[in-house]
């Protein structure tokens, strides 16, 4: 067996819960469960005059870090010829590329994925599993005054290592100012001290974390999001038995790959939209008020932009303060998948948010704040009137980033079709994509959006295998 094929076996053996795992799922959620117990978090809504590490600057209409690092609270003006709408906003201006990291290791034939439970203030439940390294670049150069995270070693020295996944990929287009994160997975072949909060952990283990609400964070989503399993499921699919998965039927029995038609279309589209979205002082944005605790809309919708003391006794540093963004609303993030003599499809849109990179990015079927004021949208009055016509095989609550914004989860849904037939007139700005072709496109930098690649990681392999 070459190299390649016992790699791949170990994949599998990892995805589809295969062989012996390190730790067992049921003690992972008592370790969780543990460190939330024993840690101490004190969050204090304060006024913007008490931050004491940031200040307004009057003349630039900006919010930014004494150091001039981190990020900033800007105002953005924005168009889009698509919508036909433009608008003001607030937006996180945080031109810095962060690594979001992972070591991966074959333990026993099995592949496991070293996670770390680390304490974001903005989480709902304050501590999540996230990548063994997540760290801006403001972090690991130590500007803060605190320590250098664990194992930032493997990934600056990435050229060195054996490179799974690669990849630059953004964050939430309407809150960030083209921000990107370094998605990356490293194999390691030797044995390596495992640092207090560290544990290893299979692909079918976070696989069945993510069906509970809020355990696995938005970073170690995104990360695993961006693994083109079918390379590996193709080398090991003689000694592995797939009959009865669909997911990895699709994948195999694929005849014609359709990239080129999507990424056409997806170029096409970028081409004839026409945006303007341009920095602006922050006190100057129509429709926006500032206040001395918060900026909000003047009809009390999207989002605020609000000030917190916040203090964590097992951070790198224990007590800072920041502005963070609290979302209003309930947010939506749904993926439609059908199935074509034997192939799996997702439908997909393509979306312009104002901080996207490059102007637009492939997002979920539904991508919304607030379904009712959508009820009208032919997909989401299908999704809102007609649940006898799909099946839902994959519902939870999903927290975004819970270092900027303020208890802020999605309802994560994917739902199955009964009809191949379902959607297949759909506006210019939809497109059905086959899953081995969202594989290979989402291990590419930036076309796919953050709120997709959650939904591409909650993906359970093993689930309808007989």
């Amino acid at each position: 067996m070459t190299n390649q094929n016992k790699f791949s076996e170990s994949f599998l053996n990892s995805i589809l819960g295969i062989g012996e795992s390190v730790n067992s799922t049921k003690d992972l959620i008592k370790w969780i469960s543990f460190v939330r117990n024993n840690t101490i978090v004190k969050i204090k809504r304060v006024n913007f005059d008490e931050l004491k590490q940031w200040k307004f600057i009057e003349k630039k209409g900006v919010l930014k870090h004494h150091s001039g690092k981190f990020f900033s609270i800007q105002g953005l003006l924005c168009s889009n010829s698509w919508t036909n709408l433009s608008w003001e906003q607030p937006i996180i201006n945080q031109p810095e590329i962060g690594y979001l990291g992972i070591l991966c290791k074959e333990i026993n034939g099995v592949l496991h994925f070293l996670l770390q439970t680390k304490i974001e203030p903005g989480n709902k439940n304050y501590v999540q599993l996230s990548p063994t390294l997540q760290a801006t670049r403001s972090n690991f150069t130590s500007v803060h005054g605190g320590k250098k995270p664990e194992y930032l070693k493997y990934f600056k020295n990435s050229t060195n290592q054996e490179v799974i996944v690669d990849c630059l990929q953004s964050e939430q287009g309407s809150r960030f100012y083209k921000k990107r994160n370094r998605n990356i997975i490293i194999k390691i072949n030797h044995e390596i001290e495992i640092k207090e909060n560290f544990k290893w952990v299979t692909l079918s283990q976070i696989k069945d974390l993510l069906k509970k609400d809020n355990i696995i964070n938005m970073d170690t989503r995104s990360v695993i999001s961006c693994i083109n399993i079918t390379k590996y499921i193709t080398a090991a699919s003689e000694t592995h038995s797939i009959n009865g998965n669909e997911f990895f039927k699709s994948i195999i029995e694929e005849e014609e790959s359709k990239t080129e038609l999507v990424l056409n279309k997806f170029i096409d589209f970028k081409f004839n939209l026409e945006t303007k979205n341009k920095i602006i002082p922050l006190n100057k944005i129509n429709n926006w008020e500032i206040k001395k605790d918060k900026i909000g809309h003047v009809n009390k919708k999207y989002f605020e932009v609000i000030a917190n003391k916040i203090e964590i006794d097992s951070r790198e540093v224990i007590c800072w303060d920041q502005p963070m963004i609290k979302p209003i609303g309930k947010g939506y993030c749904i993926l439609f998948i059908k199935k074509i003599n034997n192939i799996v499809y997702l439908l997909s849109q393509i979306k312009s948010e104002p901080g996207i990179f490059d102007l637009v990015e492939l997002a979920p079927t539904i991508q919304t704040n607030n379904l009712e004021n959508y009820s009208k949208d032919k997909i989401i009055k299908f999704y809102l009137n007609s649940k006898n016509k799909f099946s839902i095989i994959h519902e939870s609550y999903q927290s975004e980033e819970g270092g900027r914004f303020y208890k802020e989860d999605n309802k994560n849904i994917i739902i199955k079709l009964f009809d191949k037939n379902s959607f297949n007139d759909l506006p210019i700005n939809y497109c059905w994509i086959s899953l081995s072709d969202a594989l290979f496109i989402n291990s590419t930098n930036h076309l796919f959006n953050i709120q997709l690649r959650s939904l591409i990681s909650l993906i359970d392999y093993k689930k309808i295998i007989k």
